[in-house]
Protein backbone atom coordinates (compact mmCIF):
# COMPACT_ATOMS: atom_id res chain seq x y z
CA UNK A 1 0.00 0.00 0.00
CA UNK A 2 3.01 2.50 1.00
CA UNK A 3 4.70 1.65 -2.78
CA UNK A 4 1.56 2.41 -4.45
CA UNK A 5 1.07 5.77 -2.32
CA UNK A 6 4.92 6.78 -3.46
CA UNK A 7 4.42 5.45 -6.99
CA UNK A 8 0.93 8.57 -7.22
CA UNK A 9 3.65 11.45 -5.50
CA UNK A 10 6.36 10.93 -8.40
CA UNK A 11 5.18 12.72 -11.17
CA UNK A 12 7.56 13.39 -14.56
CA UNK A 13 9.81 17.27 -14.11
CA UNK A 14 10.72 18.99 -17.13
CA UNK A 15 13.64 21.10 -16.69
CA UNK A 16 14.96 23.95 -18.50
CA UNK A 17 17.04 21.66 -20.56
CA UNK A 18 13.68 19.72 -21.59
CA UNK A 19 14.72 16.73 -19.89
CA UNK A 20 12.03 14.45 -17.80
CA UNK A 21 13.19 14.10 -14.03
CA UNK A 22 11.44 11.28 -12.18
CA UNK A 23 11.58 11.85 -8.78
CA UNK A 24 8.77 13.01 -5.30
CA UNK A 25 7.72 16.19 -5.72
CA UNK A 26 9.76 18.46 -3.18
CA UNK A 27 7.56 19.28 0.50
CA UNK A 28 7.28 23.56 -0.28
CA UNK A 29 5.53 25.93 2.03
CA UNK A 30 3.47 28.35 0.32
CA UNK A 31 3.56 31.76 2.07
CA UNK A 32 0.24 33.08 2.38
CA UNK A 33 1.48 36.77 3.32
CA UNK A 34 0.32 39.50 0.76
CA UNK A 35 -1.36 37.35 -1.57
CA UNK A 36 -4.94 39.04 -1.30
CA UNK A 37 -4.02 40.93 -4.71
CA UNK A 38 -6.81 40.73 -7.12
CA UNK A 39 -5.58 39.74 -10.91
CA UNK A 40 -6.51 40.24 -13.99
CA UNK A 41 -5.65 37.27 -16.60
CA UNK A 42 -5.36 39.24 -20.06
CA UNK A 43 -5.03 37.61 -23.45
CA UNK A 44 -2.70 39.56 -25.54
CA UNK A 45 -1.90 39.34 -29.33
CA UNK A 46 1.24 37.78 -30.32
CA UNK A 47 2.71 40.87 -32.70
CA UNK A 48 2.15 42.68 -29.40
CA UNK A 49 3.07 40.46 -26.76
CA UNK A 50 6.75 39.72 -28.84
CA UNK A 51 7.19 43.76 -28.71
CA UNK A 52 6.95 43.78 -25.19
CA UNK A 53 8.97 40.69 -24.46
CA UNK A 54 11.63 42.99 -26.66
CA UNK A 55 11.65 45.23 -23.46
CA UNK A 56 14.90 44.73 -21.80
CA UNK A 57 14.65 47.66 -19.00
CA UNK A 58 12.78 47.90 -15.95
CA UNK A 59 9.66 49.80 -15.03
CA UNK A 60 8.90 50.86 -18.74
CA UNK A 61 5.32 52.43 -19.49
CA UNK A 62 3.88 49.76 -21.46
CA UNK A 63 0.32 51.13 -21.60
CA UNK A 64 -2.20 52.90 -20.56
CA UNK A 65 -5.66 51.23 -19.48
CA UNK A 66 -8.97 53.47 -19.99
CA UNK A 67 -12.08 52.48 -18.14
CA UNK A 68 -15.23 54.80 -19.68
CA UNK A 69 -18.18 55.23 -17.38
CA UNK A 70 -20.85 52.18 -18.11
CA UNK A 71 -23.54 53.01 -20.41
CA UNK A 72 -27.81 52.78 -19.40
CA UNK A 73 -27.16 48.71 -20.36
CA UNK A 74 -24.60 47.98 -17.62
CA UNK A 75 -21.84 47.24 -20.15
CA UNK A 76 -18.48 49.45 -19.71
CA UNK A 77 -16.20 50.35 -22.26
CA UNK A 78 -12.81 49.59 -21.71
CA UNK A 79 -9.06 50.35 -24.25
CA UNK A 80 -5.92 49.88 -23.71
CA UNK A 81 -3.31 52.76 -25.07
CA UNK A 82 0.12 52.21 -26.24
CA UNK A 83 2.26 55.63 -25.68
CA UNK A 84 2.87 57.51 -27.95
CA UNK A 85 5.14 60.49 -28.06
CA UNK A 86 3.04 62.58 -30.10
CA UNK A 87 0.23 62.40 -28.34
CA UNK A 88 2.47 63.04 -25.52
CA UNK A 89 3.89 65.99 -26.90
CA UNK A 90 7.11 64.60 -25.43
CA UNK A 91 10.50 63.25 -26.97
CA UNK A 92 9.76 59.07 -27.96
CA UNK A 93 12.64 57.93 -26.66
CA UNK A 94 12.82 59.78 -23.04
CA UNK A 95 8.49 59.00 -22.85
CA UNK A 96 8.21 55.81 -24.99
CA UNK A 97 10.94 53.61 -23.60
CA UNK A 98 10.20 51.33 -26.36
CA UNK A 99 9.70 51.27 -30.51
CA UNK A 100 5.79 51.22 -31.03
CA UNK A 101 6.06 51.92 -34.94
CA UNK A 102 3.85 49.78 -37.03
CA UNK A 103 1.39 49.04 -33.67
CA UNK A 104 -2.04 50.10 -33.58
CA UNK A 105 -2.07 52.57 -30.87
CA UNK A 106 -5.95 51.66 -29.06
CA UNK A 107 -7.04 48.11 -28.13
CA UNK A 108 -10.49 47.42 -27.04
CA UNK A 109 -10.18 45.35 -23.29
CA UNK A 110 -13.41 42.27 -23.46
CA UNK A 111 -14.05 40.85 -20.01
CA UNK A 112 -14.85 37.49 -20.68
CA UNK A 113 -15.64 36.00 -17.40
CA UNK A 114 -16.36 38.19 -14.37
CA UNK A 115 -15.57 36.04 -11.43
CA UNK A 116 -13.32 33.37 -12.19
CA UNK A 117 -12.55 30.87 -9.48
CA UNK A 118 -10.08 28.44 -7.77
CA UNK A 119 -7.19 30.20 -9.97
CA UNK A 120 -4.45 32.23 -8.29
CA UNK A 121 -0.87 33.80 -9.67
CA UNK A 122 2.10 32.10 -7.66
CA UNK A 123 5.65 33.08 -7.97
CA UNK A 124 9.08 31.32 -7.06
CA UNK A 125 12.41 31.38 -6.24
CA UNK A 126 15.44 29.34 -5.89
CA UNK A 127 16.00 28.61 -2.26
CA UNK A 128 19.25 29.49 -0.71
CA UNK A 129 21.42 27.63 -0.68
CA UNK A 130 19.69 25.43 -3.67
CA UNK A 131 18.21 22.20 -2.27
CA UNK A 132 17.05 20.61 -5.81
CA UNK A 133 13.67 21.54 -7.18
CA UNK A 134 13.08 22.95 -4.19
CA UNK A 135 11.64 26.32 -4.71
CA UNK A 136 10.35 29.18 -2.38
CA UNK A 137 6.81 29.94 -3.34
CA UNK A 138 4.71 32.94 -2.29
CA UNK A 139 1.21 33.33 -3.46
CA UNK A 140 0.75 36.61 -5.09
CA UNK A 141 -2.98 36.82 -5.22
CA UNK A 142 -5.99 35.56 -6.79
CA UNK A 143 -7.36 35.96 -10.59
CA UNK A 144 -10.60 38.11 -10.44
CA UNK A 145 -11.37 38.76 -13.83
CA UNK A 146 -10.26 37.15 -17.60
CA UNK A 147 -9.87 39.27 -20.71
CA UNK A 148 -8.86 39.37 -24.38
CA UNK A 149 -7.33 42.15 -26.17
CA UNK A 150 -8.45 43.01 -29.58
CA UNK A 151 -7.53 45.67 -31.93
CA UNK A 152 -10.54 47.65 -33.61
CA UNK A 153 -11.11 47.05 -37.24
CA UNK A 154 -10.25 50.60 -38.45
CA UNK A 155 -8.10 51.65 -41.38
CA UNK A 156 -4.73 51.86 -39.53
CA UNK A 157 -5.07 47.73 -37.84
CA UNK A 158 -5.86 47.58 -41.87
CA UNK A 159 -2.58 48.90 -43.23
CA UNK A 160 -0.91 46.76 -40.53
CA UNK A 161 -2.61 43.31 -41.47
CA UNK A 162 -1.65 44.14 -44.84
CA UNK A 163 1.86 44.81 -44.00
CA UNK A 164 1.76 41.86 -42.88
CA UNK A 165 -0.06 40.35 -45.46
CA UNK A 166 2.89 41.12 -47.90
CA UNK A 167 5.60 40.28 -46.22
CA UNK A 168 4.69 36.57 -45.34
CA UNK A 169 3.91 36.13 -49.07
CA UNK A 170 7.03 37.76 -50.46
CA UNK A 171 8.84 34.89 -51.89
CA UNK A 172 12.78 34.72 -50.35
CA UNK A 173 13.82 33.81 -53.90
CA UNK A 174 13.16 36.16 -56.62
CA UNK A 175 13.76 36.08 -60.49
CA UNK A 176 16.70 38.24 -62.17
CA UNK A 177 16.59 39.23 -65.36
CA UNK A 178 19.90 39.50 -67.24
CA UNK A 179 20.69 42.51 -69.50
CA UNK A 180 23.28 42.29 -72.41
CA UNK A 181 24.23 46.00 -71.45
CA UNK A 182 25.34 44.67 -67.77
CA UNK A 183 27.20 41.32 -68.73
CA UNK A 184 31.05 41.05 -70.29
CA UNK A 185 30.87 39.82 -73.91
CA UNK A 186 27.43 41.27 -74.32
CA UNK A 187 24.58 39.29 -76.84
CA UNK A 188 27.26 36.23 -77.46
CA UNK A 189 28.27 35.96 -73.39
CA UNK A 190 24.60 35.86 -72.77
CA UNK A 191 23.65 33.26 -75.58
CA UNK A 192 26.55 30.79 -74.57
CA UNK A 193 25.21 31.60 -70.52
CA UNK A 194 21.42 30.67 -72.16
CA UNK A 195 22.80 27.49 -74.10
CA UNK A 196 24.65 26.48 -71.06
CA UNK A 197 27.81 25.76 -72.16
CA UNK A 198 29.23 28.46 -69.31
CA UNK A 199 28.55 28.64 -65.81
CA UNK A 200 27.92 32.08 -64.40
CA UNK A 201 30.29 32.55 -61.53
CA UNK A 202 28.40 35.72 -60.34
CA UNK A 203 24.98 34.07 -59.54
CA UNK A 204 26.93 31.26 -57.30
CA UNK A 205 25.75 32.52 -54.54
CA UNK A 206 21.55 32.98 -54.80
CA UNK A 207 20.87 29.28 -54.48
CA UNK A 208 22.61 27.53 -51.73
CA UNK A 209 22.99 23.70 -52.43
CA UNK A 210 23.38 21.23 -49.66
CA UNK A 211 26.41 19.59 -49.42
CA UNK A 212 26.10 15.68 -50.07
CA UNK A 213 26.75 13.21 -47.21
CA UNK A 214 29.07 10.26 -47.64
CA UNK A 215 27.27 7.61 -48.83
CA UNK A 216 26.20 5.21 -46.56
CA UNK A 217 27.76 1.81 -46.36
CA UNK A 218 26.28 -1.44 -45.32
CA UNK A 219 28.36 -4.35 -44.11
CA UNK A 220 26.98 -7.71 -43.10
CA UNK A 221 27.52 -9.11 -39.72
CA UNK A 222 30.08 -11.87 -39.44
CA UNK A 223 29.78 -14.48 -36.70
CA UNK A 224 31.17 -12.81 -32.83
CA UNK A 225 33.32 -15.63 -32.51
CA UNK A 226 34.97 -15.09 -36.16
CA UNK A 227 35.01 -11.46 -35.51
CA UNK A 228 36.90 -11.71 -31.59
CA UNK A 229 39.80 -14.26 -34.04
CA UNK A 230 40.34 -11.36 -36.38
CA UNK A 231 39.90 -8.63 -33.33
CA UNK A 232 42.86 -10.63 -31.59
CA UNK A 233 45.05 -11.21 -34.55
CA UNK A 234 44.60 -7.70 -35.15
CA UNK A 235 46.29 -6.34 -31.96
CA UNK A 236 48.89 -9.05 -32.50
CA UNK A 237 49.70 -6.82 -35.07
CA UNK A 238 49.67 -3.54 -33.16
CA UNK A 239 48.53 -2.81 -29.34
CA UNK A 240 46.45 0.26 -30.26
CA UNK A 241 44.03 1.04 -32.82
CA UNK A 242 41.90 3.29 -34.01
CA UNK A 243 38.21 2.66 -34.44
CA UNK A 244 38.37 4.29 -38.13
CA UNK A 245 40.90 2.09 -38.77
CA UNK A 246 39.72 -0.97 -37.40
CA UNK A 247 36.25 -0.71 -38.95
CA UNK A 248 37.84 -0.20 -42.16
CA UNK A 249 40.10 -4.00 -41.79
CA UNK A 250 36.90 -5.93 -40.08
CA UNK A 251 34.40 -3.96 -42.69
CA UNK A 252 31.56 -4.56 -39.69
CA UNK A 253 28.54 -1.93 -38.76
CA UNK A 254 30.18 0.24 -36.13
CA UNK A 255 27.65 -0.73 -33.56
CA UNK A 256 28.35 -3.83 -33.92
CA UNK A 257 32.07 -3.59 -33.82
CA UNK A 258 31.71 -1.11 -30.49
CA UNK A 259 29.85 -3.36 -29.02
CA UNK A 260 32.20 -6.70 -29.59
CA UNK A 261 35.21 -4.21 -28.67
CA UNK A 262 33.39 -3.44 -25.18
CA UNK A 263 34.30 -6.87 -24.09
CA UNK A 264 38.03 -7.39 -24.92
CA UNK A 265 39.30 -3.66 -24.98
CA UNK A 266 39.57 -0.44 -23.82
CA UNK A 267 39.00 3.07 -25.26
CA UNK A 268 41.54 5.38 -24.05
CA UNK A 269 39.81 9.00 -23.24
CA UNK A 270 43.27 10.95 -22.43
CA UNK A 271 46.44 10.48 -22.70
CA UNK A 272 49.05 9.49 -25.72
CA UNK A 273 46.52 6.59 -26.58
CA UNK A 274 43.77 9.12 -26.47
CA UNK A 275 40.71 8.00 -28.92
CA UNK A 276 42.14 4.51 -29.47
CA UNK A 277 41.74 0.91 -28.20
CA UNK A 278 44.07 -1.59 -26.54
CA UNK A 279 43.09 -5.03 -25.28
CA UNK A 280 42.45 -5.17 -21.72
CA UNK A 281 44.94 -6.85 -19.12
CA UNK A 282 43.60 -10.04 -18.39
CA UNK A 283 43.72 -10.58 -22.59
CA UNK A 284 46.99 -9.30 -23.02
CA UNK A 285 48.49 -11.88 -20.46
CA UNK A 286 46.53 -14.68 -22.20
CA UNK A 287 47.84 -13.29 -25.85
CA UNK A 288 51.52 -13.06 -24.47
CA UNK A 289 51.53 -16.59 -23.06
CA UNK A 290 49.91 -18.34 -26.34
CA UNK A 291 52.98 -16.54 -27.90
CA UNK A 292 55.53 -18.09 -25.50
CA UNK A 293 53.81 -21.21 -25.87
CA UNK A 294 53.89 -21.65 -29.84
CA UNK A 295 57.73 -20.39 -29.50
CA UNK A 296 58.41 -23.33 -26.81
CA UNK A 297 56.73 -25.90 -28.80
CA UNK A 298 58.49 -24.81 -31.80
CA UNK A 299 61.63 -25.06 -30.27
CA UNK A 300 61.51 -28.22 -28.36
CA UNK A 301 60.12 -30.63 -31.28
CA UNK A 302 62.61 -33.43 -31.71
CA UNK A 303 63.48 -33.73 -35.57
CA UNK A 304 63.69 -37.33 -37.02
CA UNK A 305 65.85 -38.11 -39.96
CA UNK A 306 63.44 -39.31 -43.21
CA UNK A 307 62.38 -43.07 -43.24
CA UNK A 308 64.75 -45.11 -45.35
CA UNK A 309 67.47 -43.25 -44.78
CA UNK A 310 69.99 -44.26 -42.16
CA UNK A 311 73.54 -42.99 -40.45
CA UNK A 312 76.27 -45.54 -41.79
CA UNK A 313 76.21 -48.74 -39.73
CA UNK A 314 73.93 -48.17 -37.09
CA UNK A 315 71.17 -48.28 -39.63
CA UNK A 316 72.55 -51.88 -40.34
CA UNK A 317 72.76 -52.73 -36.85
CA UNK A 318 69.18 -52.24 -36.40
CA UNK A 319 68.07 -53.98 -39.24
CA UNK A 320 69.65 -57.00 -37.88
CA UNK A 321 68.26 -56.84 -34.33
CA UNK A 322 64.70 -56.88 -36.39
CA UNK A 323 65.37 -59.79 -38.55
CA UNK A 324 66.34 -61.81 -35.42
CA UNK A 325 63.18 -60.40 -33.17
CA UNK A 326 61.02 -61.59 -36.30
CA UNK A 327 62.78 -65.14 -36.21
CA UNK A 328 61.89 -65.75 -32.03
CA UNK A 329 58.64 -65.07 -33.24
CA UNK A 330 58.15 -67.60 -35.94
CA UNK A 331 57.50 -70.74 -34.69
CA UNK A 332 58.30 -74.30 -36.81
CA UNK A 333 55.53 -76.12 -38.02
CA UNK A 334 55.59 -79.77 -38.89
Amino acid sequence: MDDEIQNEERKPFEDEGGMEVDEPDPDEILELAGGDGRIWCVKIPKFLMERWQSVQRANVHLATMRVYNATNNGKTRITLLLPHAERLGQNKAETVGYDTDGLTQEYDLTIVNQAVENQLVVSEKEMDPPKGRARHMHLLGHIQHECHIRPPLNAEYRSTVKSRHVAANTPQRSIIRLEKDGMAGGQGALNKLASGTVQNRSFDNIVKTQKKGKEFERFARMPRDKLLDLLFTLFEEKSSWAFKDMRARTEQPADYLKEVLGGVAVLHRSGELNGQYTLLENFQNRESQNNAIKEEGSSSMPSYPPPGQGTGDGADDDDDEDDEDEDDDMEEVQ
